[in-house]
């Protein structure tokens, strides 16, 4: 089919270059998208291509004769396996910058074609991932796509492996043991600096990193659109401070790469070292023991934001488990007294590039952790402030809601700043917010952050709120006996019965 024919739009030059060069590996046909898309946003004159020109084109519907009858499939299902690869590879390197509602349309278009257990099955499986993340309404069969799932030979090739290991010998099993079709999906790959976790199975297996399937589910971080009552059965402190267990011994090889990395970053070289793919080709558990066999804890800060350094480098390629195992492992040690002046402007850095993960990874141990200081809090603050995007915030209070039982008043400044940010919740997390303030009501009667805290719950909320949230808010001004009471009632009467 004639690709150039279609209104391309400003992407026409590079879908010209890159359907002149399908024999070039995906990596290089993908490097080349890249840095194309990259010039061109760079230059402050004239038009700029825009995601949803590329991707109108990609869901245009054309015919096609199959089975005797005439269907419609989009342009993204015309194209050769390698145009499919290296396009959705793109988007995946741009999620975060391509709106996150035109990507969802474009997913639900070819979501469902997802059938197989090939790159591009597993790259759409990625896409989807990604739009549940940020809480986006995805149809239900976009819902049910399943991670990548390793073929029946690979399968058996991963638990040899693991066998082997297990029992000392640690010979791994050459690729050419696998089968025609393993040798056919493990061609494709990725530049290491590009894509996520998810290697070929016969990659994992040579860098001893991956001995069982993995579902995409897994890889990153719940989206918290389930009943938040239901996880806060499962979720206690002790469960959420606790420490992963070391699964399996460190090979010599990899002992040695990883001796490396910290001789790397003690003196403080600004160069990438090769070694740092351990941490993004590997499991999150696996990541831990790397990171207790490096004894992070013993590294100067200087050391440690050698270290981040190295992982913001690889922040589009490393998956979000991944990330937060080796920021709990190496910032969380320095956090201990406090935040310098270096760790503050590290964790901003980490707020712009991987924000879920700092969310994850050092606010919720920070908010759990009774050994935390008011200078913890003004960190979290600060940072919520000045470099984390809304989506994020967003996840943070559901990830409160769905873990905290009740509020104390260390934790006050936290609400307080995602209040005064005025994040757009929904009438449910409303609710639970409420339920919390509720249950906190007693230990605080006469505690004006307290009455501050409910006070711009209603401010801020207020038109969303029905006679239940209401009637919580009555309740919780039972207790409360500070002169902000009659500031409580009267937005409360200024509500009306909605």
């Amino acid at each position: 089919m004639d690709l150039l024919a279609y209104d391309w739009g400003l992407w026409k030059n590079l879908v010209r270059e890159i359907s002149c060069n399908q024999n070039d590996q995906d990596a290089s046909c993908l490097n080349t998208a890249v840095q194309w898309y990259e010039n061109e946003t760079m230059s402050k004159y004239g038009c700029q291509p825009q995601w949803s020109e590329f991707l109108m084109c990609l869901q245009q519907e054309e015919p096609i004769i199959q089975d005797r009858e005439l269907k419609w499939y989009p342009v993204f299902h015309h194209l050769s396996y390698g145009l499919q690869s290296v396009f959705l590879q793109l988007l995946l390197h741009f999620r975060h910058k391509i709106p996150t509602s035109e990507l969802v349309n474009f997913t639900k278009v070819i979501a469902s074609y997802v059938h197989g257990e090939t790159w591009v099955d597993a790259y759409i499986r990625m896409l989807v991932a990604h739009c549940q993340l940020f809480n986006t309404d995805i149809s239900d069969d976009c819902k049910q796509v399943k991670g990548y799932v390793f073929t029946s030979d690979n399968e058996k090739m991963a638990n040899s492996v693991l066998q082997q290991l297990t029992s000392g010998r640690g010979h791994v099993a050459h690729s050419s043991q696998l089968s025609q079709q393993g040798k056919e999906e493990s061609s494709i790959h990725l530049d290491p600096t590009l894509h996520d976790v998810y290697a070929s199975p016969s990659d994992d297996c040579k860098n001893k990193s991956t001995t069982k399937s993995v579902e995409l589910t897994d890889l990153i971080e719940d989206n918290d659109t389930e009943e938040p009552t239901v996880k806060k059965a499962k979720v206690s402190k002790e469960e959420a401070l606790e420490p992963n267990k070391i699964l399996e011994s460190l090979d010599a090889a990899t002992q040695a790469d990883l001796m490396k990395l910290r001789e790397h970053w003690q003196n403080e070289y600004k160069d990438f070292p090769e070694e740092f793919k351990l941490f993004y080709t590997s499991t999150p558990n696996q990541v831990g023991e790397y990171c207790r066999f490096m004894d992070l804890d013993s590294l100067s800060e200087n050391s440690v934001a050698s270290a981040c350094q190295n992982l913001l480098i690889v922040s589009e390629s490393i998956s979000h488990d991944n990330s937060v195992q080796f920021l709990q492992s190496a910032l969380l040690p320095k956090l201990s007294a406090g935040a310098s002046r270096p760790i503050l402007g590290l964790l901003k850095a980490i707020g712009e590039k991987l924000p879920n993960s700092l969310v994850d990874g050092i606010f919720m141990h920070l908010v759990l952790s009774e050994k935390s200081s008011s200078s913890h809090y003004d960190v979290m603050c600060k940072i919520m402030k000045d470099s984390m995007p809304v989506p994020v915030l967003v996840h943070f209070i559901k990830k409160l809601n769905s873990t905290l039982e009740d509020i104390t008043e260390a934790q006050f400044p936290v609400y307080q700043m995602l209040f005064d940010l005025k994040i757009p919740l929904g009438k449910k997390d409303i609710s639970l917010i409420l339920e919390i303030l509720r249950k906190s009501a007693p230990a605080f009667p006469k505690n004006l952050k307290f009455g501050k805290l409910v006070l711009a719950t209603l401010n801020v909320y207020g038109k969303l709120m029905e006679r239940e949230h209401v009637t919580t808010v009555q309740q919780i001004l039972q207790f409360h006996t500070s002169f902000l009471k009659k500031s409580i009632e009267s937005a409360i009467n200024k509500l009306g019965t909605n």
